[in-house]
């Protein structure tokens, strides 16, 4: 017969540690994704916050191994949430370009990549400022910085330029261009 009463007692840990550092990538992904706290930890099932939503769970468990009961209370979420997340993250980083970019995005603003991240205004702002409107032509070129992006189209032959003038502009930015023919 066993005796219940000398058995050890679990104890749950709590790091407090965890539940900071998880405030401090929902704190960066607000400012990374320009989305506000409330709209990010609400009930919304728009795309750009879900994505956003599963990036800070899965940075948070995937990348810095947190506890699910350090990140739910954080993301208002329940448990399996967060553990959908973790399954889906392997299958999304590979097939969803939004989610791999929202993920690299905040990865890199957090632990490499210090650039500040434009809106969809300013990028426009700063073409606006260097004169480049882009041309009636085939060619798409897309500017894109953290969720937000905004695309331009150039004839084959100011387009070399336009890349070069570009790359120069968004230089102290974190930005991406891509090239869609």
């Amino acid at each position: 017969m066993i005796c219940l009463f000398n058995m050890p007692r679990l104890i749950k840990q709590i790091s407090i540690t965890d539940q900071r550092e998880v405030r401090s990538v929902l704190d960066k992904a607000v400012e990374v994704f320009k989305i506000p706290l409330p709209v990010l930890k609400g009930k919304t099932r728009e795309q750009p916050v879900q994505i956003a939503r599963m990036v800070v769970s899965n940075i948070c468990r995937v990348a810095n191994k947190i506890h699910y009961t350090n990140i739910c209370p954080e993301l208002n979420r329940d448990r399996t949430s967060v553990y959908h997340y973790e399954k889906m993250h392997e299958s999304n980083f590979a097939t969803f370009p939004k989610y791999r970019d929202a993920y690299n995005t905040l990865f890199d603003q957090l632990y490499s990549n210090p650039l500040p991240i434009l809106t969809k205004p300013g990028i426009k702002n700063i073409l606006k400022e260097a004169g480049i409107h882009g041309a009636k032509g085939s060619i798409s070129i897309i500017i894109t910085s953290g969720l937000s992006s905004h695309s331009i189209t150039e004839t084959n032959g100011g387009f070399t330029k336009t890349v070069e003038a570009l790359r120069e502009l968004f230089k102290g930015f974190y930005t991406k261009i891509d090239i869609r023919l």
